[in-house]
């Protein structure tokens, strides 16, 4: 708790937890405002629904060893004419981890196509990898909030691990939500700590 009141900038302030002091709350620096992230409009285009084998190899390509055993799990309108094509990646998935890829742009133009990267905000780090993550675990997709949910699981009972929330700004997917659990104590997700939030407007 020393510490937490030291990150704050609350020592020997009123409020800090534990090395209280006469300073009023008012010498604790404000908290910084969470940055705004304006979500793209719902799109009401319909997925295209044949895909062609330039297609399947090009998103088969972004898994571990190019895995063969890859399948468009679905498409999803993005808007501008461009498209969300969600990829499994068998090889690089677990019991309870199931790792997927990600293809951007216009139906029908394989070449155009590009990996939907996923940059997290700077000072935060890249989870040990040298770019923006490639793939998201067991992730969801609501067309209604253009939001992109990942849901890394610690352990099958899914009692710790990370959450994030990615929305789709019209040109790339933005970090708008990070929970993060590293020990597994039957805590449920909507009380793990939040080590990320931006605004979303919609």
């Amino acid at each position: 708790m020393l510490w937490i009141d030291d990150q704050q900038k609350r020592l020997d302030t009123v409020t800090a937890l534990v090395r209280r002091g006469p300073k009023s709350a008012s010498a604790v620096p404000p908290q910084p405002k969470a940055p705004v992230i304006v979500a793209a409009r719902p799109s009401k285009a319909k997925a295209p629904e044949n895909h062609s084998p330039a297609l399947l190899a090009k998103g088969r390509a972004l898994c571990e060893d190019d895995d063969k055993a890859s399948q468009i799990e679905e498409v999803n309108p993005l808007g501008g004419g461009q498209f969300l094509y969600q990829f499994t990646c068998p090889d690089s998935s677990g019991a309870y981890n199931f790792m997927n890829v990600f293809l951007i742009g216009p139906a029908g133009n394989v070449q155009a196509l590009r990996p939907a990267a996923f940059r997290r905000p700077p000072g935060m780090g890249d989870g040990g990898n040298d770019g923006p993550a490639a793939g998201l675990m067991n992730p969801i997709f609501d067309p209604e909030t253009m939001t992109l949910t990942s849901f890394n699981k610690g352990r099958g009972y899914g009692d710790c691990g990370g959450e994030e929330q990615w929305v789709w700004d019209g040109k790339a997917f933005r970090l708008a939500l990070e929970r993060t659990m590293s020990e597994c104590r039957r805590i449920p997700m909507d009380d793990w700590p939040v080590t990320w939030r931006a605004e979303v407007k919609r």
